[in-house]
C-alpha cells in the first residue's frame, strides 16, 4: 500500500514519498537541506514477503527461497532456457501454462540493459501477492470463489532477457507454493478467446456454444467453466477480432441482398471508378444510407455533423450526418474512408443529396472546425442557425488543455470550471461565473496560452455553446445528439481497424434500425429513470410542498444547498417510460434542474416528490404505513377461516350504498401502494400471508346462494323413506 503524501513546508508542494521530497529539496531548496532527516528515505510500499505455509515473513526474495528449502524441504532450483526468438518463448510459455494450469504475468515495466543492449522482464505467478483493498470498501461484491491472490508469496517466476537480435535467455523457477491448480482463478488465453469469438460470429445461440465447449473431450480447464458473462466480455473486447475480412470478402458483404439497399457508394482498395476520376487507386470509400429513413431525412429541420478521425493508415475515419426524428436522434448517412479531405467529403455529400433530394436544415449542430460541415457550406445552402454540440466543445477543450497546459493538477480544475460555465441556466449567472473564473483560474501564469485560445475561439461567441443562451428545445435536441454520438463512438473504437469495417457497418446499421423502431431511446431512458430513482433514495433530499401542484426540493451539496422547483403538469399519461417504484412518468411533472431540461427524463427531484407523495398517502390510509413496521406481528395479518356460520354475515355486511366501481378503484389504489412498498423477500412473504385467504373467501361468497339449496335437498333425500 502506498504511503501518505508528503508536503514541502516551504512551498507547500505535494510529493508522493520521502525520497521525492528529498529530491525536491535538492532541486528547489538546496540551502535548506539541513532541516531534513539525515536517515535513509523510507521505502514507499510494504515489501514484506509472507510464506503461504507458515507465519514466516521476510523482506528479501533470496531469504524466503532459503526458508522454503530449509523449513519446508522444497526444491527452489532454477532452469535455464534459450530461445531463438520472442515468438518461440511465448509459445513455450503458453504451453507451460496449459500443462501446469497456471499463469505468469509481468510484475513491473520492462528494464533496459546497457551491458547486453537488451531488455529484461520478470513474470511471476498470478496467484502471488496480496489482495488490494478491504472487502468493506468494495463497490462490487467479491466473486464467490474469492480473490485470486494468496495474500502470500508464490516463488514461481520467469526472468527473461531479450537481446537486440531477438535472442531470449530465460531463468525459470517452476515450483508453485501455497495453491493448487485451480481452474476458476485462471484467465482465458488470447487463442481461446479468438476460438470462442469465431463460434459467436456464426450467430449461434450462446447456450449452444457453452454446451459444445463443455461437452468437448479436452481435459478439465478454464474453458470448462465458461459462462455467458465470459461470452459477453469477449464480444466487447476490442482486441479480439470476431471476423477478419479481405477486400474480396468486403465486396461480398456489400453485394449481400440484405445490405445492398443501404450502400450508396463503394470503392475498395486497388480499384478505380471511371465516373469518379478524382479517386486514387489506394482509396477506400463506403457510403451508407438506410432506405427506411430517406423520407424522414428530407423532412428534418435539425441535423448534426460529426466525425471520428484517425491518422493511422491501418484505421478508417468515420463521418456521419444525424437528424432528429420525433423524440429520437437517428444517424442517416455514414462515410467510412481512409481519406478525409474536401474531395472525398464533397463526393459523399453529393451522393447523399442525389439519393434524398435537396436538404435544407434550419438548425445544425457541428464541431467548431468541422471539415464535413465546411464541405457542406461550399456546395449547399447555409442553415439559419448553427450551434456547437456540448460533447464536441468538451472534447475540444480536453484536447486544448492537454496541449497547452503543462500542469497536471490544473487541467481538471480548469475543465471543471469551464463545464460549469457551459451549463449555467441564466445569462446573469454566466457573467458572474465568468468573472470568477477569470480572476481565480484564467489568471494563472501557466495557462496564458490556453486563456488566449479560449478568449479567441469561445468567449467571442458564447451563444453557440452556452446553455443559458439556448431555448429549452435546443437543449433537449443537444442531449439526443450527444447520446447518439457516445453510442457510435463505442462502435467506432471497437471496430475502426481496416479488417473489421464490415462488422462496424453492421452495427451502425443496427443502430439506425433501433432508432426507427424506438428501441434505442427506450433502453437509454429506462436505464436513466432507474438510475435517478436510486439517487433519490440514497440522497439526503428534503421535499416541501408549496401547494397542490408545486414542491420545493432541496439537496445539500458541500456547504451549499441546491433547490429545485417541481410542478405537476396535470397530464394523465399512461406511457411505458415509467418508474415502476413510483408509478409515474416524466410527463406528469416538470422540474427546473438541468437533468430534466436537457434529457427529458424523471430526475431525482421528481422521484423524491413521488416518494414523498406515496409516504404521505400511506400515513393516512391503511392501519399500517410501512411493511417494516416493528409493531406488526404475523397474528395481525392472519385472515380468519370462513365457515358456514359467518359466511352469510360477511355477504350481508357488504350490502352498502357504496358503488362497486368506486370501491374497486379504492382497492386498486391500496394494492398499488402496497406493491410500491415491497422491496425484499420478507415483504413478499408478509403480503402473501395477509392475502392468502382472500380468493377462497370470494369464491365461497359467490357460491353461497347456490350451496344452501343443494344442502337442503340432500337432507330431504336422506330422510325419505323408500
Amino acid at each position: 500500500m502506498l504511503s501518505a503524501q508528503k508536503m514541502c513546508p516551504i512551498c507547500n508542494k505535494s510529493v508522493g514519498s520521502e525520497k521525492n521530497l528529498r529530491r525536491h529539496y535538492v532541486r528547489v531548496h538546496p540551502e535548506r537541506l539541513n532541516v531534513l532527516d539525515s536517515s535513509k528515505p523510507s521505502i514507499c510500499r510494504n515489501t514484506s514477503i509472507d510464506c503461504p505455509l507458515c507465519e514466516h515473513s521476510s523482506t528479501k526474495f533470496p531469504n524466503l527461497l532459503k526458508h522454503f528449502t530449509d523449513a519446508h524441504d522444497l526444491s527452489m532450483k532454477e532452469e535455464a532456457h534459450d530461445f531463438m526468438s520472442t515468438s518461440d518463448f511465448l509459445n513455450w510459455k503458453q504451453e507451460v501454462e496449459r500443462v501446469t494450469k497456471s499463469l505468469f504475468v509481468k510484475v513491473r515495466g520492462t528494464t533496459l540493459l546497457k551491458c547486453v543492449r537488451g531488455k529484461k522482464d520478470i513474470y511471476v505467478c498470478h496467484r502471488s501477492g496480496k489482495c488490494r483493498g478491504k472487502i468493506s470498501n468494495r463497490v462490487r461484491h467479491q466473486k464467490s470463489q474469492g480473490s485470486q491472490k494468496l495474500n502470500a508469496f508464490c516463488p514461481a517466476r520467469m526472468k527473461v532477457v531479450v537481446t537486440e537480435g531477438d535472442r531470449v535467455f530465460l531463468n525459470f523457477l517452476p515450483t508453485h507454493v501455497g495453491h493448487g491448480c485451480d481452474a476458476e482463478h485462471l484467465r482465458l488465453s488470447q487463442s481461446e478467446k479468438e476460438m470462442i469469438a469465431k463460434k459467436m460470429d456464426t450467430k449461434r445461440p450462446m447456450d449452444d456454444i457453452l454446451q459444445e465447449i463443455k461437452d468437448s473431450p479436452e481435459p478439465l480447464g478454464r474453458l470448462k467453466l465458461l459462462t455467458k458473462q465470459d461470452l459477453y466480455n469477449i464480444s466487447r473486447d476490442p482486441y479480439v477480432l470476431t471476423t477478419v475480412y479481405s477486400d474480396f470478402e468486403i465486396s461480398d458483404w456489400v453485394n449481400d441482398d440484405e445490405r445492398r439497399s443501404s450502400v450508396l457508394l463503394f470503392k475498395p482498395h486497388g480499384s478505380t471508378l471511371d465516373d469518379i476520376p478524382e479517386l486514387e487507386n489506394d482509396d477506400f470509400i463506403l457510403c451508407l444510407l438506410n432506405q427506411k429513413q430517406k423520407h424522414l431525412f428530407n423532412k428534418s429541420d435539425c441535423m448534426s455533423f460529426d466525425s471520428f478521425e484517425t491518422t493511422s493508415s491501418s484505421e478508417y475515419s468515420l463521418f456521419y450526418i444525424a437528424c432528429v426524428i420525433g423524440e429520437t436522434a437517428s444517424p442517416c448517412a455514414f462515410l467510412i474512408s481512409n481519406r478525409k479531405d474536401s474531395t472525398i467529403l464533397g463526393l459523399f455529400l453529393r451522393t447523399v443529396i442525389s439519393s434524398t433530394g435537396v436538404l435544407s436544415p434550419r438548425v445544425v449542430f457541428r464541431e467548431r472546425n468541422s471539415i464535413l460541415f465546411d464541405a457542406w457550406k461550399r456546395s449547399f445552402s447555409h442553415p439559419s442557425e448553427q450551434l456547437f454540440g456540448s460533447w464536441q466543445v468538451e472534447h475540444e477543450w480536453r484536447k486544448a488543455l492537454s496541449k497547452l497546459v503543462k500542469s497536471v493538477d490544473k487541467k481538471p480544475k480548469i475543465y471543471k470550471c469551464l463545464k460549469s460555465l457551459m451549463e449555467v441556466s441564466r445569462a446573469s449567472e454566466f457573467t458572474e461565473l465568468l468573472n470568477e473564473i477569470t480572476i481565480s483560474t484564467l489568471a494563472w501564469d501557466e495557462i496564458k496560452e490556453f486563456e488566449s485560445y479560449f478568449r479567441g475561439h469561445f468567449l467571442s461567441c458564447p451563444s453557440l455553446w452556452a446553455r443559458c443562451y439556448r431555448p429549452p428545445k435546443a437543449i433537449e435536441i443537444n442531449a439526443l445528439f450527444e447520446k447518439l454520438y457516445r453510442t457510435i463512438k463505442f462502435v467506432y473504437i471497437r471496430y475502426k481497424m481496416c479488417e473489421t469495417v464490415c462488422r462496424m457497418s453492421d452495427l451502425l446499421l443496427d443502430i439506425v434500425g433501433q432508432c426507427v423502431t424506438g428501441d434505442f431511446s427506450k433502453g437509454i431512458k429506462l436505464k436513466g429513470i432507474r438510475s435517478q430513482h436510486r439517487m433519490a433514495v440514497n440522497a439526503e433530499i428534503s421535499v416541501d410542498q408549496e401547494d397542490d401542484c408545486c414542491w420545493k426540493v432541496s439537496e445539500p451539496s458541500g456547504e451549499e444547498t441546491h433547490t429545485q422547483i417541481v410542478e405537476k403538469s396535470g397530464i394523465s399519461c399512461q406511457c411505458r417510460m415509467r418508474c415502476s417504484d413510483c408509478g409515474c412518468c416524466a410527463h406528469v411533472y416538470s422540474c427546473s434542474c438541468f437533468e430534466f431540461v436537457s434529457r427529458q427524463i424523471m430526475c431525482k427531484h421528481i422521484h423524491a416528490v413521488c416518494l414523498n407523495t406515496l409516504s404521505s398517502s400511506q400515513s393516512v390510509g391503511p392501519k399500517f404505513n410501512s411493511l417494516h413496521d416493528s409493531t406488526i406481528s404475523d397474528n395481525d395479518l392472519v385472515v380468519e377461516t370462513v365457515d358456514a356460520e359467518n359466511l352469510e354475515v360477511i355477504i350481508n355486511d357488504g350490502n352498502t350504498n357504496e358503488s362497486v366501481e368506486g370501491g374497486k378503484l379504492e382497492i386498486q389504489e391500496d394494492f398499488n401502494t402496497i406493491l410500491s412498498m415491497i422491496t425484499t423477500i420478507e415483504d413478499v412473504n408478509l403480503v402473501k400471508n395477509a392475502f392468502r385467504l382472500i380468493l377462497p373467501t370470494l369464491c365461497a361468497m359467490k357460491n353461497a346462494n347456490n350451496a344452501r339449496p343443494v344442502v337442503e335437498t340432500a337432507e330431504e333425500m336422506s330422510t325419505t323413506d323408500y
